[in-house]
């Protein structure tokens, strides 16, 4: 009987084992959510809640290039003035408008009517010609053909 207990155990503990592995093979851990956050971190950093646009200031903080090491991002994008890149999702225009000046054209796809009106009023207001703000949907990103 004791032998069947230790058995059991052990099994438990291998499946554990590896489910565990799985889990940090996948980058994915878990942990209690800050305030803001899902509580679910993907290779070290918590996820953040689904927030609406009225969070710009948070995508536009001064500290976010050093955070996230931007520079270091679009300095590895396989890019140069000949390319038109996509940005889904692309929230403020952090990313788009330093990936604007070392490409041909660069679409900002976003669904926020919000997003949409502050991409085009940071558009004129920095003077910048190939920034093509455009709406899409949670199905399509409503670019034109072959893109």
């Amino acid at each position: 009987m004791n032998r069947l207990k230790y058995s059991i155990a052990f099994f438990i503990l291998v499946c554990t084992g590896s489910l565990t592995a799985q889990q940090n093979k996948d980058g994915y851990t878990s942990k209690q959510p800050s305030s803001n956050g899902t509580g679910k971190v993907y290779l070290g950093r918590e996820i953040a809640q689904v927030m609406s646009f009225e969070g710009v200031s948070w995508l536009e903080r001064n500290t976010r290039s050093k955070e996230e090491n931007t520079d270091l991002a679009i300095s590895r994008l396989p890019i140069d003035k000949n390319s038109v890149v996509a940005d889904l999702g692309a929230g403020s225009g952090f990313y788009t408008f330093r990936i604007a000046p070392k490409v041909k054209q660069i679409y900002a796809v976003e669904i926020q009517d919000d997003a949409l009106n502050y991409l085009k009023e940071k558009s004129k207001s920095l003077k910048v010609n190939n920034v093509v703000v455009q709406k899409g949907t949670e199905k399509s990103t409503n670019l034109p053909e072959n893109s």
